[in-house]
């Protein structure tokens, strides 16, 4: 049996059509931009998640909202120790990605802050190491089949000798998989419990750096 996170062409297609990545184009294009000028930077760190993020437990809903636990990566892409590392997750509950861009930017802004949302790992990861993270998302449940639940993941760091914070964010489409019909869709409204084994994420949708 394959694993449901290869996912098929058709599996693809159907995310796509439900309209989820309407707000790609430019941005993304400038945020990749910036990226690799932080990476070819020998002065600066530069941490944020390392692949996709994985489900660590069912999704559950309770009282209008959906609690799930994920699971990922923070590596330090550059030439210089990032300390301080603090690691949230959020989420973005809309019909597309439009808005997207702004919500993520907003939600590392806090992560800098330092507010009470974020999570803190302390210490840290050195140049080209990496460090797990685990993180509850709660989140509210989608009203219709046509909303779509985009996981926010904004890292926060600073170099050791550095007060300067700096931010990476990414988003991730959540989907479930039917068990009866193996397609993946959104996840739509809350109701029975989802097995861990049958959510997934999609393909990273514009991110943040700064």
């Amino acid at each position: 049996m394959n694993s449901f996170f290869d996912l098929t062409l058709k599996d693809v297609v159907e995310i796509f059509l439900a309209g989820a990545l309407v707000f790609v184009g430019a941005s993304q294009l400038i945020v990749y931009s910036g990226q690799l000028t932080i990476m070819q930077s020998d002065h600066r760190p530069w941490a944020a998640v390392s692949g996709n993020i994985t489900a660590s437990s069912d999704l559950a809903y309770g009282n209008g909202n959906g609690n799930l636990d994920v699971k990922f990566q923070i590596r330090n892409y550059s030439k210089t120790p990032a300390s301080g590392i603090f690691a949230t997750v959020g989420a973005y509950v809309n019909r597309n990605a439009a808005g997207l861009d702004v919500a993520l930017r907003e939600f590392c802004m806090k992560a800098k802050r330092g507010d009470p949302i974020t999570n803190t790992e302390g210490g840290i990861i050195w140049p080209e190491n990496v460090a797990g993270a685990e993180r509850q998302i709660v989140f509210e449940s989608p009203k219709d089949a046509l909303t779509n639940v985009f996981v926010m993941v904004c890292v926060a760091y600073k170099a050791p000798d550095d007060i300067t914070v700096h931010a990476s964010g990414n988003t991730f489409l959540a989907v479930r998989r039917d068990p009866q019909s193996g397609v993946s869709r959104g996840l739509g409204p809350g109701g029975d419990l989802v097995r861990q084994g049958d959510i997934g994420f999609g393909p990273s949708l514009p991110g943040y750096a700064d």
